[in-house]
């Protein structure tokens, strides 16, 4: 039972934390940052703790019935303790980081409140054990988590954070649709009890509904093609230990979503695993695309997520294709979520670094600032290669398993239309894996070998610098030190005993994680990784992201400015993006306007309804004129004002005018207000208004 109250412990410390960190921050910011890094200490403690528990008791579940539906249920799982140690050391380096990068930052105790905030949510959606508890937490994260991306409060930052907030909120409400329909198909949203129930449900068109609708809203927050255009403004508006979580592990409760979907409700459905794999597919090519022509590092690194978010989607759909035979497939998932974690960590918390240093991540900007900074060019090139898929980094493990479980679908597959789709995809895994070798090469040749001709003209001295790092957001050009500096080091060195050695933590992890995700238990070799036929995606990869580099980013995506200087140029149109051209109108102009017009015919049928029953039901007559009688308190109020006003004459010795009693003229409100009672009470929207209350007092009663 102890270890069962752990579980809570661990969404609702941060939560606790965080008021405790706004309280004595209110005094000194240095004591908020304080309070904020031990909160998220005390928490990876606690998941220390969790973990030595499900080692000796294995599965632990606690459940909080006072809540509508079913309860909150919280369950722990060999998947959900790795990814629980990965957010508590993610926030715990974010943390150490942020103390740098908000130092001169006057809104740093706000952004310290939100980060707690947002760890309580994100465990509650990584503990969670049915849907509706992944409802309310996700929820709770989209909301908590806008903080962060409009943390600068400029134009642009501000723009990004609606956008972002409105991808949220139209995501969460088509996933509560969803929510609804899937409960009334099966009566249950608990993800033991949906497998057997998804499967008795004969409306098989209601429950792909109810799936495509829950998927929605947790796909936007994973950045899945079409909902990902909310992915570059955010990540390169928001603080770089923001993003790093942004990127590395909210997009990762998206897909925490995802998996639920598909293992619960539709495990082994061929239907739901084509729908995944094409969207994957496109998620996974174009974000590589897009990466290739940016010329912004955080920008490149946020559409570097978007393609990555796709190779696991394509892995999550080869779960439902490969059936029984799905292990490798639900490996190559597991491990590629955990690996992008790692990697984004490092790499967006290295674009903070040259953030604070150049006040930008321009390319053309922050080119040769790696230079004689060997910790820093260490720590970047374990992220790229890791990320690049390059063989002996962690990357290439989870890449050769996904690549693996697509050629295992060619073989098994006997319809000679889908082994042309799946080769299809095959070579678009292998392409999308050559722009990622790419536009990492691209950000490391611009931070490590060029040279930076000319730099911008900067603020000179202690109060510019300081001013412009408030204007920015951001306070300290220290880059990585001290415990950061220890933290990311560590990081950076694991990735590469992951890929040399899997079988010590590649594989263990991948085992842990086949209960939550459904699958069979495999027996994977080590040395099977390092076959010439494994390695020879691997190859193949490398092969066109370095024709790719050298003929299309140093061919055609660079220019001479008037200058003569030889700089990166991002050749997309700015006016060929789906979120001016479609979302934006779509959002914001077009069905708004439709929703209006609809909402102006009804208002006018409820009105001429109402004139109706005025006349005929209820028939308006001639008002009465009665006399205006008042009450005794109006006569004594009354009164005492006509006398106040004649002593007030004779003192003046002004003579008395004749004027309307006080007496009559209070008299007369009252029957003015009770005439306006009256009418109020007996029009339609006095109606409208208490039915209104009546439901929300329902609501509220059925919620408490």
């Amino acid at each position: 039972m102890q270890g069962n109250i752990m579980l809570l412990l661990l969404v609702l410390w941060p939560m606790a934390g965080a008021l405790f960190t706004y309280l004595i921050g209110k005094k000194k910011s240095t004591f908020g940052e304080l309070g904020m890094m031990i909160t998220v200490f005390i928490n990876q403690l606690f998941m220390i703790a969790v973990t030595c528990l499900w080692i000796s008791h294995g599965t632990m579940a606690i459940k909080i019935s006072a809540i509508c539906l079913e309860g909150i249920n919280f369950k722990l799982d060999g998947f959900r303790v790795v990814y629980g140690n990965i957010v508590n050391l993610s926030w715990l380096t974010a943390a150490f980081f942020s103390r740098d990068f908000l130092q001169k930052d006057t809104k740093a105790g706000r952004f310290y409140v939100s980060m707690l905030l947002t760890l309580g949510t994100v465990m509650g959606i990584f503990l969670s054990a049915d849907f509706y508890t992944i409802f309310l937490f996700f929820e709770m994260m989209s909301f908590i988590s806008y903080e962060w991306v409009a943390h600068k409060e400029n134009e642009k930052a501000l723009r990004a954070a609606g956008t972002y907030l409105a991808i949220a909120v139209i995501g969460g409400l088509v996933s509560l649709l969803g929510i609804f329909m899937l409960y009334h198909l099966t009566g249950t949203l608990d993800f033991d009890a949906l497998l057997q129930a998804s499967g008795g449900v004969e409306q098989r068109r209601l429950l792909y509904a109810a799936g495509a609708c829950i998927l929605f809203g947790l796909s936007a927050k994973a950045g899945m093609f079409p909902l990902h255009f909310w992915l570059p403004k955010s990540y390169r508006e928001a603080p770089a230990p923001a993003t790093a979580l942004l990127s590395g592990i909210l997009s990762k409760a998206g897909l925490f979503g995802m998996i639920a979907v598909t293992v619960t409700i539709f495990r082994e459905d061929t239907n739901w695993g084509m729908l995944l794999l094409l969207s994957g597919t496109i998620t996974m090519v174009l974000g590589g695309i897009f990466a290739v022509f940016s010329k912004d590092m955080k920008e490149i690194l946020a559409y570097s997520s978007m393609s990555q978010i796709g190779f696991i989607i394509i892995g999550l759909a080869m779960t439902c294709l490969l059936g029984r035979e799905n292990a490798i497939a639900i490996q190559g998932t597991v491990l590629h979520m955990v690996n992008h974690s790692f990697l984004k960590l490092l790499l967006f918390l290295a674009a903070g670094v040259v953030f604070m240093d150049r006040q930008s991540t321009d390319l053309n900007v922050i080119r040769g600032y790696g230079k004689k900074k060997p910790v820093f060019h260490f720590l970047f090139l374990s992220g790229a290669l890791g990320i690049g898929g390059i063989p002996l980094w962690n990357g290439y493990i989870s890449k050769t398993l996904l690549h693996e479980s697509i050629v295992s679908c060619i073989h098994i597959t006997e319809n000679k239309q889908f082994v042309n789709f799946f080769q299809a995809v095959e070579w678009s895994f292998l392409f999308a894996g050559g722009l990622t070798v790419a536009y990492m090469l691209k950000i490391y040749i611009a931070l490590f070998i060029e040279k930076n001709r000319e730099l911008p003209k900067r603020e000179t001295g202690k109060e510019g610098r300081i001013a412009q790092n408030n204007l920015e957001g951001c306070g300290s050009e220290a880059g990585i030190r001290g415990v950061t500096k220890y933290l990311l080091t560590g990081i950076a060195l694991l990735l590469p005993v992951m890929g040399m050695v899997p079988q010590w933590i590649m594989i263990p992890i991948g085992k842990a994680s086949e209960a939550f995700l459904r699958g069979t238990a495999s027996e994977i070799q080590p040395a099977a990784f390092f076959t010439l036929l494994n390695m020879k995606g691997a190859f193949i990869s490398i092969t066109i992201g370095i024709f790719f580099y050298v003929i299309v980013i140093r061919k055609l995506m660079m220019g001479r400015d008037d200058k003569g200087v030889l700089v990166y140029r991002n050749p997309w149109p700015r006016w060929l993006s789906m979120e001016e051209l479609v979302y934006r109108p779509l959002f914001l102009s077009i069905l708004p306007n439709i929703f209006a017009f609809f909402c102006r015919i009804l208002d006018y049928m409820v009105d001429a309804f109402v004139a109706l029953l005025r006349m005929t039901v209820y028939r308006d007559v001639k008002e009465f004129k009665e006399p205006v009688v008042g009450t005794r308190f109006t006569q004594v109020l009354g009164t005492i004002f006509d006398n106040i006003r004649k002593i007030k004459h004779r003192l003046q010795g002004k003579k008395l005018e004749e004027e309307k009693s006080y007496v009559f003229q209070f008299a007369k409100i009252r029957e003015e207000i009770k005439r306006m009672n009256r009418f109020i009470v007996g029009s339609f929207s006095f109606g409208l208004l208490m039915f209104c209350i009546g439901l929300c007092l329902t609501l509220a009663y059925l919620l408490w």
